[in-house]
């Protein structure tokens, strides 16, 4: 395809296309757009759940834009976008875009809803290529890239990535598969062989790639580089021809028009265009982030943004706007609110030039001066095109050093207060956070208003709070986030469990699953110096593990009854009817106060978790739970289950949804149900990696674990199989708490006895990862023990 290289002209503004209420996370050009008489088009996906589609209309020499439909049916961010260019099959082309719920999606461009929808992945699906000749390469969260082909048939999994997978690309003619991730590698596969990893590619995580012929493409990174590679397809390996310092921040996406001229995006920095791997010129935006680039067919520039709108910038005067709107955009840059950057890191205000130092021209396009004006401190562009300095925006906060603090110890100006520390937080894909502290405050209580003034999935809550101990250097109080704190009051009221509610098999108390399995000699399994040589007895297990500590009945009642105060007149319960609610988990309750449960379980997500540690032991009492398995009261619960297993959802919700998940294959007819609904349930769980959270590992530890008691029990052959993928793929690379690797470990033997899984598990490099963790002088004897087994089996 040929693209006009402007390179004779300056770029400016040309228009903005918005219709997007969320960042703009990806874009994708549909080179001969017929279905809407027009020379191409541009499809957009949201972290709004939507995808759109945008084409230039030729009457005004593709001066102006119109949003011709919006893509539905997503459910969570629309992370990746790509476009099958038109055949014989296919004369208008299809539409491909990858969602954060791992789904990838294919549309027909004269229709709004989907014409397929794959559960592709079992994390975000980050990036997505499809090739000349139809095969499309998926990348995910969950480390794997995989290949389809004929409209969404999986034909490969390529497997090798240590973390998130963040680019994938095809080169044309020789086939040659190209992956980048967060692991800062760059890997080459043909036939679904890795034939190269090029480990250190960068000194960040890979974050995107572009092809610019067959045989060269160019990485960039989160280390501020491009660099430009050279491929062997006859030996398939590549070499770094170029390192180019592109940028001062992340760069999120890039493209290319030509071999020597192409775009970037990254963070707080505008589009940055380069000819001869020189920055000839600066699109600045008023946005922190851009999160996608595209190079249009006709020459022009696309930028996608966090403030929900893509920014076209034309190097043609028939496209660029008028003066009127050129002065809007002007306005919209000098009122943006640019926060510090690290280039502002000790530096003393007081030196800063006043605005005379506008008078003088810039060296360079792009180039930025911070000025003060009167109080504020502001930034300016230099426009070599129009030789003279545009404002961007004025900079928030102040200087501060290292960790988030003062330079000088004193305190940090932050939206109007003073603050001991303001951190930035590195949160989505790379997008930075800023986080004001005072060392008066308690850690948790500000990572929780973080989390919901940002709003930002609860999982984070521990990461966050234990980030602001370890850079604030507060003294950490004991069990922080272990999930015996209630996340409302903090105090000693009612929590859904504690540290100790491991699962119960139905054996003593003394069991390989307790809470003292840890101690020297408490454990019966290990003991003190036991050998491999002794007998095996962590596996097979035989028997379901449930969740069956009861919480406080009292302090329950009042939770419940704060909580269904602050509720809608629909959703409240009557409060005699409230008192006698956590009888169901006991031979005293009442068959008649189901519906009550049923309708607290619907209040609002942070109010929810007494109605579901309720359930977590209703659904094993043989007096209510003929009346909760019914199938009409079953499917509802099952629904409500899958919707608190998400990462957006309250970590207490999340662990009691899995608690009460597990606690199902207790009861005959809820087993059969587990095993009916096991792969919508699995592929939910394996949504929620990656976690910190000691209880929420165990709660998914314990789940997986069970599935694989069911599927050796009832040699169920699938079932045994992903429980096997998941285990191997994500739970031993995944799971730090070591109560949590134990179940881990025991579902995985439990399942080694039959010969075709334990070739399946050497296939997944399991021997290689158990060697790792038992060579580990951090591994508990259990552990340590239990992975020698394993090894004997296989």
């Amino acid at each position: 395809m040929s693209i006009p290289l402007s390179s004779s002209s300056s770029y400016r503004f040309s228009t903005v296309l918005e219709g997007h209420s969320g960042d703009v996370r990806c874009l994708s050009v549909i080179p001969a757009a017929s279905f809407v008489e027009a020379d191409f088009a541009l499809v957009s996906g949201s972290r709004d759940h939507s995808a759109k589609l945008w084409h230039p209309d030729p009457a005004t020499k593709n001066a102006t834009w119109h949003c011709d439909r919006t893509l539905a049916g997503h459910q969570r961010y629309v992370t990746a976008v790509t476009v099958k260019e038109p055949d014989t099959q296919h004369p208008q082309g299809l539409i491909f875009t990858g969602s954060q719920d791992g789904h990838i999606r294919t549309y027909h461009p004269c229709s709004n809803n989907p014409i397929g929808d794959t559960e592709a992945h079992a994390a975000n699906v980050s990036a997505l290529f499809i090739s000349k000749t139809g095969t499309l390469i998926s990348g995910s969260w969950d480390t794997t890239a995989k290949v389809w082909v004929n409209e969404m048939k999986l034909t490969m999994t390529l497997t090798g990535h240590e973390i998130a997978v963040w680019a994938v690309a095809i080169l044309p003619e020789c086939g040659v598969m190209i992956t980048t991730g967060a692991d800062k590698t760059i890997k080459l596969w043909k036939g679904g062989v890795c034939k190269q990893t090029v480990t250190g590619a960068h000194s960040q995580a890979v974050r995107c790639l572009t092809i610019v012929s067959k045989e060269k493409f160019m990485s960039g990174s989160n280390d501020y580089t491009v660099k430009v590679w050279q491929v062997d397809p006859q030996a398939v390996n590549t070499t770094c021809l170029k390192t180019v310092q592109a940028h001062n921040n992340f760069i999120y996406s890039m493209s290319a028009f030509s071999e020597d001229k192409f775009i970037i995006g990254g963070e707080n920095s505008g589009i940055k265009v380069f000819k001869d791997f020189e920055n000839e010129q600066v699109l600045q935006v008023p946005a922190i982030s851009v999160w996608s680039v595209a190079a249009l067919p006709n020459g022009d520039i696309a930028g996608g943004c966090s403030d929900g709108r893509t920014w076209i910038f034309s190097a043609d005067p028939a496209r660029q706007a008028s003066e009127d709107a050129l002065k809007s955009y002007e306005t919209a840059l000098a009122g943006f609110h640019r926060p510090a950057q690290t280039e502002l890191d000790g530096v003393d205000v007081k030196k800063l030039p006043g605005t005379e130092a506008l008078h003088a021209p810039g060296r360079k396009d792009g180039q930025t001066l911070m000025v003060r004006d009167g109080p504020n401190i502001c930034v300016y562009s230099w426009s070599a095109g129009e030789q003279k300095w545009t404002k961007i925006g004025d900079v928030t906060g102040s200087a501060k050093g290292q960790n988030g603090a003062a330079p000088d110890g004193g305190k940090i100006m932050y939206e109007g207060k003073e603050y001991d520390f303001v951190f930035d937080i590195d949160v989505d894909e790379g997008k930075v956070l800023k986080l004001p502290y005072n060392r008066s405050q308690d850690p948790y209580t500000v990572a929780q208003k973080f989390i919901h003034d940002n709003d930002m999935p609860q999982v984070y809550l521990d990461q966050i709070a234990n980030f602001i101990y370890k850079n604030a250097g507060v003294k950490q109080q004991p069990s922080g986030g272990g999930g015996a704190v209630d996340p409302f009051t903090g105090g000693g009221a009612y929590s859904t469990s504690s540290n100790s509610d491991y699962p119960s098999n139905g054996s003593n108390a003394n069991n390989a699953f307790s809470s003292s399995s840890y101690g020297g000699g408490a454990d019966p399994f290990t003991g003190g110096g036991m050998d491999v040589d002794v007998t095996n007895t962590f596996f097979p297990q035989t028997s379901y593990l449930a969740f069956s500590v009861k919480p406080k009945v009292e302090m329950m009642v009042k939770k419940l009854k704060e909580f269904n105060s602050q509720v809608g007149d629909e959703l409240k319960v009557d409060e005699a009817i409230l008192e006698r609610l956590p009888a169901l988990c006991s031979s005293d309750g009442s068959t008649g106060d189901v519906a009550s449960l049923m309708k607290a379980l619907r209040w609002p997500k942070d109010l929810a978790f007494p109605a579901l540690d309720i359930l977590r032991l209703a659904i094993t009492n043989p007096s209510v739970n003929p009346v909760l398995l019914e199938d009409v009261v079953l499917n509802d619960l099952l629904s409500l289950m899958l919707a608190n297993m998400k990462s957006e959802m309250p970590i207490n919700c999340q662990m009691l949804a899995m608690r009460t998940l597990v606690n199902m294959f207790s009861v005959p007819k809820g087993e059969r149900v587990m095993l009916q609904c096991r792969d919508s349930i699995i592929t939910r769980l394996l949504t929620l990696f990656p976690s910190e959270n000691k209880n929420i590992q165990v709660a998914m530890a314990t789940l997986i674990l069970n599935y694989a008691v069911a599927g050796y029990l009832n040699r169920d052959e699938e079932c045994q199989v992903q429980c096997i993928s998941s285990l191997t793929m994500l739970f031993l690379d995944g799971i730090s708490d070591f109560e949590a690797r134990f179940r881990t470990l025991v579902a995985i033997g439990t399942l080694m006895g039959d010969q075709n899984n334990a070739k399946y598990f050497l296939s997944l490099d399991g021997k290689n990862k158990l060697q790792v963790l038992i060579a580990s002088s951090e591994t508990p004897e259990k552990v340590s023990q239990c992975s020698k087994f394993i090894l004997r089996s296989v």
